[in-house]
């Protein structure tokens, strides 16, 4: 599916219409297709060929823009032990020198790449203020101040209030903290 220093769009479509992106970190080792379905239940046990797996896929909020041009994209994927999908995410809550290199998560389009500076980490519960989809730059603003507060590690500060405005994007990431639990990791940028 991924071609040389590129991705074949024609290809993941013909796989999967449903696909909305490719996301990157590089420092974690997460590199996978984006999709986007109707709700947010169908994909934690589908793969990205639409079968039925208990892994499912990365995807995307149901309610953003499939584009990624809302004001808040919220993106999804499981916690896998062996560090797939976002497995790797846990460890930036221990070891946050694992993205120093290459801080950014790259989420590519079929129109263009976008590139978001990891700020946080930090573990909340599935019905925080990270699941606000943020409109206004006064709500992004309320997002900011609360991962602040949230973070277990707070790197760069390229969110500040005063910069946020109705052209600001903003992504987390987020996956089960634990096997049982409500709580969840999240990576914002």
């Amino acid at each position: 599916i991924r071609e040389s220093f590129g991705i074949s769009w024609e290809n993941l479509r013909k796989i999967n219409s449903q696909v909305a992106a490719w996301i990157t970190i590089p420092g974690a080792d997460i590199s996978y297709p984006v999709v986007q379905g109707t709700d947010d239940e169908y994909y934690l046990r589908h793969n990205f060929k639409k079968e039925e797996d208990l892994f499912g896929c990365i995807f995307l909020e149901h309610n953003n823009k499939k584009d990624l041009t809302g004001s808040h994209s919220i993106i999804y994927g499981h916690n896998m032990r062996i560090g797939t999908m976002f497995g790797s995410l846990k460890k930036l809550l221990n070891d946050p020198s694992i993205i120093e290199e290459d801080p950014y998560i790259y989420i590519f389009t079929k129109e263009k790449v976008m590139m978001y500076e990891i700020c946080a980490a930090y573990i909340t519960n599935d019905s925080s203020h990270t699941y606000d989809l943020t409109q206004t730059a006064e709500e992004q603003a309320d997002y900011v101040k609360y991962i602040r507060n949230a973070a277990a590690y707070y790197w760069n500060d390229p969110m500040l209030e005063e910069s946020l405005n109705e052209d600001t994007r903003l992504i987390t990431l987020s996956t089960c903290h634990g096997l049982h639990s409500n709580n969840r990791t999240v990576i914002p940028g």
